[in-house]
């Protein structure tokens, strides 16, 4: 089927393409969903016309890391540390979802994304709790019309009203397996708007074996990507999981590692030399303890780092948010060194092009989309936002770039368009039926909730405190730990993990 084409009229256009840079006034003639011609002037007598003279238009934003299905849980860790998020988001509301809540979830969730102007997105999704969670999960995906990655996550949640077990971890049962493989055939091409891909589960704390099996079977299902959390903070940057990796001769452009303040500098030469991609989430990051926006000492070795909102059961849901974080955050810190060092910078090194690069372009090549979207370039896909110039909090716009990075927010983004079809226009989704949709999104978010009373939280909590240590006694044993799974000695290995298994369900069954 033939796309309606669009020509969009003088635009004030940041393409975020090498070649063509900034145009101050360009047309842009889209044709069967690509973008087909670019010039300052374009007549195209067949094309519906949309103004851009009061816009500024530049390519969707790219979502390097989100957890999609959070949306009923928004805001409720709004207080709380990673370990408060593993004890409740991860080991209680997880179990609680219907596949029915997943489906509404993360489609709302996908909708919460493009009317912020993100178009592309990776959605490292661990609720899969059986084969009608992951079916609704990529259901819901696709209605959205978005575009990007979805990683089948390979993460077990507990169930409702059964004994936890940290087994549960070490291990992708047989039905993940066969699960994964039959979303695999069912739903997914090469070329499709939504590609397959997989998310490890969080295993950097333990013997790499975990992880190298996982990552085996992420391969053999074809995965475009695999998305790991790595790095988190102070509680893993004993690990050294990327130097075992590398070890393995396991590093390569298909893994995307999310976080990484823990990762050591040369680990993160690793990382860029190997192709593998890196996505900070500033706002989650700062937060819950996870370290500072690693985007500036990944640049510093060799790379150029994405960014991610991350859980929406955390912060916001926009990227004008995290790139407004993350570039002050590495700025402050550079700014840092210099006072430490009783000197004052003559410039900043970080600039606003910088981190629009990181939310756009930058994305779509951690993604392994940069050649169809990104950026405004001929022969691309017409994923596209368009921000108006004269609303209170842009006029006057005298830098365009400083106006998208610095004073705009969704309310001032007035047309969204993926694949060349729009989502967004005059400033509202395209859709009419996002009132039922609230409705049942409010109603799900309740019923999970009432489920997840029957849940003992501090006793969880207490659980995990190995994993994220808050006494000096429990720092030490990690790093006790970390030093063991750094060595060979599976003999060791195996010892460990015994005591470890055997001291999480003593916890649990307080």
């Amino acid at each position: 089927m033939i796309k309606q084409a669009f020509l969009i009229r003088g635009g004030h256009l940041l393409t975020m393409d090498s070649q063509l840079g900034e145009m101050p006034k360009a047309d842009i003639l889209i044709r069967d969903g690509r973008i087909t011609e670019i010039a300052p002037s374009i007549v195209a007598d067949d094309a519906r016309s949309i103004d851009g003279s009061d816009c500024i238009v530049l390519p969707g934003f790219v979502d390097a890391h989100r957890h999609m299905w959070q949306t009923q849980m928004r805001a409720r860790m709004g207080n709380g540390t990673l370990l408060d998020y593993s004890a409740e988001i991860r080991s209680v509301f997880s179990a609680c979802y219907d596949p029915d809540d997943v489906y509404i979830g993360i489609l709302m969730g996908y909708l919460d994304a493009l009317n912020a102007g993100c178009t592309t997105l990776i959605d490292h999704c661990h609720i899969m709790n059986s084969l009608e969670h992951a079916e609704q999960a990529v259901q819901a995906f696709k209605d959205s019309r978005a575009r990007g990655v979805f990683c089948y996550g390979f993460f077990q949640n507990p169930e409702m009203h059964k004994p936890d077990d940290l087994q549960r971890l070490l291990s992708t049962p047989t039905r993940m397996v066969q699960e994964a493989r039959t979303i695999r055939t069912k739903h997914f091409t090469e070329s499709g708007r939504i590609r397959f891909g997989t998310a490890l589960t969080e295993l950097e704390w333990f013997p790499i074996e975990y992880t190298l099996r996982e990552l085996q079977l992420a391969r053999e299902l074809g995965s475009h990507k695999v998305s790991i959390h790595a790095g988190l903070g102070s509680s893993s940057q004993y690990t050294r999981f990327v130097e075992r990796l590398a070890k393995a001769n396991a590093l390569a452009p298909d893994l995307h590692f999310v976080h990484g303040w823990g990762l050591n500098d040369k680990e993160l030469r690793l990382l860029s030399d190997a192709g593998s991609s890196l996505a900070a989430t500033p706002e989650t990051e700062l937060q819950m303890a996870m370290g500072f926006p690693v985007i500036g000492r990944f640049r510093r070795a060799g790379g150029r780092a994405s960014l991610g909102i991350d859980i929406v059961s955390n912060n916001s849901s926009d990227m004008f948010t995290q790139m407004r974080l993350a570039l002050q955050v590495v700025r402050g810190l550079e700014n840092e060194a210099c006072a430490k060092r009783r000197l004052f910078p003559d410039a900043l090194s970080w600039t606003t092009e910088d981190i629009l690069r990181a939310a756009t372009i930058d994305g779509a090549r951690a993604l392994n989309l940069d050649g169809e979207v990104g950026s405004l370039s001929v022969g691309k896909r017409a994923d596209i936002q368009m921000i108006r110039k004269s609303d209170i909090n842009m006029v006057p716009v005298v830098n365009a770039v400083n106006a998208v990075v610095l004073s705009a927010n969704v309310s001032n983004i007035d047309t969204v368009m993926v694949d060349g079809e729009i989502v967004k226009s005059g400033g509202r989704l395209v859709r009419n039926d996002l009132a039922v949709l609230t409705e049942m999104l409010k109603a799900s978010s309740a019923r999970i909730h009432e489920r997840a009373q029957s849940f003992d939280i501090p006793t969880i909590r207490s659980a995990l405190q190995t994993v994220f240590p808050i006494s000096h006694k429990e720092s030490m044993e990690q790093r006790f730990a970390s030093a063991i799974f750094n060595g060979p000695s599976k003999r060791l290995h195996d010892w460990l993990m015994k005591i470890a298994v055997k001291k999480a369900n003593g916890h649990r069954a307080r």
